[in-house]
């Protein structure tokens, strides 16, 4: 089919001569209004055809895909000769948008065909008898068979055709050579028939048989792929997690063993040991309210914690340290020496004696004693009478 293609941006102003009269389906004309529905917006295109005697248009039915319109040209629409003006509409729902006219013109036949003269009744004859011809010879290309015989080997390869003498169809037969057995003189080849190998070092293999479709391989063990069992084993060498955890892990008892992370908040929370103040008796100690469930509580205690008693009164009005015990409670563990003193010197420092009162204790005591009595001073013994003693040494500080 002759098709004219135009578009709507770009139309013909001059008559183009669409087909000869009473012509039929042999031409179409195509309209791209894609311009059109750009500008106005989706739509539908109309057309109305007027012939050289018609008083008014008839509206002819159109094919549309997408933004083309194709208007196939009938019989009816080249029924007369003359100018065929053709009026496309371009609408959107009843308004009218957009139209353009083109100008055809259906051309004259040549009248009613006749018997063809004598000289070339002949010529004619022949022409048609070929088409005949060559319509049969193409359907029998449709209609023929093709079939396949095996043939025994070392034979040559044949093609022989068969015509049915009554329906004409054209059977074609090909002979194919079978090939030779392999292996064995012509013996056919046999199947593996012990169990296969065990994965191992890589090998083409000497074996004629052939293997099942079905066969199964052992299975290999983990020392096969040089794997650990899952009943555990001894590693060579370091494992890299990659970022990846190890689970399901079993609190460890050994030196050597790993721990998991609820085994060592255990630890964390068993053995830290938290201050928890300074009282200045047990009996201000354990009068408090303590609380060991829960962490927010304002007097909250835990195994391990300590705390320090001024003046314990069950040791002595001693300073001590206390330690909490899970399950028992406050329990006494140690002395804590409140002074690096003695007694002795702690009461050397509270009487107000320095070493420049006592070197001049220690002239007069020479220069009125004797020198008998150089280096002593007076003292009162333990049965209250006034005796000399030796001095003390002093370095700089109390002795």
């Amino acid at each position: 089919m002759l098709t004219f293609r135009f578009s709507v941006d770009a139309l013909p102003t001059a008559t183009i001569p669409i087909g000869l009269r009473a012509e039929n389906d042999v031409s179409a004309v195509a309209l791209d209004f894609s311009a059109w529905a750009e500008t106005y917006g989706a739509g539908v295109m109309q057309l109305l055809l007027k012939r050289a005697t018609d008083d008014s248009a008839y509206p002819v039915v159109l094919t549309q895909s997408g933004s083309t319109a194709v208007w196939t040209v009938s019989e009816t629409d080249l029924a007369v000769v003359g100018d065929l003006l053709a009026e496309f509409i371009y609408t959107i729902g009843t308004q009218v948008k957009k139209s353009c006219v083109l100008h055809f013109s259906v051309l004259p036949d040549i009248g009613t065909p006749g018997a063809a003269p004598a000289p070339y009744q002949s010529w004619l004859a022949q022409l048609t008898a070929l088409a005949a011809e060559t319509e049969a010879a193409a359907q029998a290309i449709e209609d023929m068979d093709v079939e396949a015989e095996t043939l025994e080997p070392g034979s040559d390869a044949t093609v022989t055709k068969t015509v049915d003498s009554v329906t004409g169809a054209v059977t074609l037969t090909f002979g194919i050579p079978r090939g030779q057995d392999g292996g064995g003189g012509g013996s056919s080849v046999s199947p593996y028939t012990s169990n296969p190998a065990a994965l191992g070092t890589a090998s083409p293999g000497s074996s004629a048989n052939y293997s099942r479709g079905d066969h199964v391989h052992p299975k290999p063990s983990a020392a096969d792929i040089g794997a650990l069992p899952a009943a555990g084993g001894t590693m060579g060498g370091a494992i890299a997690m990659d970022s990846h955890k190890i689970t399901d892990l079993s609190d460890g008892t050994a030196d050597g063993d790993a721990v998991n992370l609820g085994q060592v908040s255990s630890m964390i929370s068993t053995n830290t040991a938290f201050y928890r103040g300074s009282f200045a008796s047990k009996a201000a100690l354990l009068a408090v309210a303590w609380q060991t469930t829960d962490p927010g509580a304002a007097y909250y205690v835990t195994n391990n914690d300590y705390a320090v008693v001024q003046d314990d009164e069950s040791q002595s009005d001693e300073c001590w340290r206390y330690v909490y015990v899970a399950g028992t409670g406050w329990a006494a563990q140690y002395r804590i020496n409140e002074s690096p003193l003695t007694t002795a010197q702690l009461a050397a420092l509270n009487s107000g004696a320095t070493a420049a009162n006592i070197a001049a204790i220690s002239e007069k005591l020479a220069a009125n004693q004797g020198a008998g009595n150089a280096g002593k001073w007076l003292k009162v013994d333990t049965d209250g009478s006034v005796i000399t003693a030796d001095l003390p040494v002093y370095s700089g500080g109390v002795s």
